[in-house]
């Protein structure tokens, strides 16, 4: 019961501190994604298997785009990161106890600038959508959840729980956007 108020109350802060609806509210050109440059992928902090993001950064190379990932610092240990742009990784004490970000990582966030942030966690990782509020960008692209449509200008509708047609979905919002 506790764990559910805890995350009740981090949802309400999320929405009072970190969303912004002039973010939200950028409308949408038919080029968006093929026009942009600069991409932010925020890898889901349950995320064990990280290919699927690869993917998508080795798709975004290929068009000429440059990629940014942020993921834990466990699974920074997991992998080789030669083959992508920036990477920003944070731990379990960049977290206060609603699962948001504390201050400091919050402001080193709040520097950063890109085309678009794409956002692949569940509404249950409350901290990605935080930071993907965070982070200033012209675009937020995420999966559809529960009240997803408060936070992304975009969102991709059914993709499954394993993500493994995330890449399909990715390559279909280039060819129409």
């Amino acid at each position: 019961m506790f764990e559910n108020l805890k995350t009740k109350i981090a949802w309400f802060l999320l929405k009072r501190n970190y969303l912004d609806k002039r973010k939200r509210d950028t409308l949408l050109h038919n080029s968006f994604l093929t026009d942009s440059k600069s991409f932010f992928i925020i890898v889901p902090g349950y995320e064990e298997s990280f290919d699927k993001y690869f993917e998508i950064a080795e798709y975004l190379e290929e068009k000429g785009k440059e990629t940014s990932f942020l993921l834990s610092e466990a699974q920074n240990t997991v992998r080789s990161f030669e083959k992508i742009g920036d990477l920003l990784t944070y731990n379990a004490e960049d977290l206060n106890k609603f699962k948001l970000p504390k201050k400091e990582i919050a402001e080193k966030l709040s520097e950063l600038k890109f085309d678009v942030i794409m956002n692949f966690a569940d509404e249950s990782d409350i901290f990605s959508m935080a930071v993907a509020n965070i982070v200033e960008c012209k675009y937020r692209v995420g999966v559809e959840s529960l009240n997803s449509d408060m936070y992304y200008n975009f969102q991709l509708k059914g993709v499954s729980a394993d993500g493994g047609d995330l890449i399909k979905k990715i390559k279909w919002a280039f060819d129409m956007f």
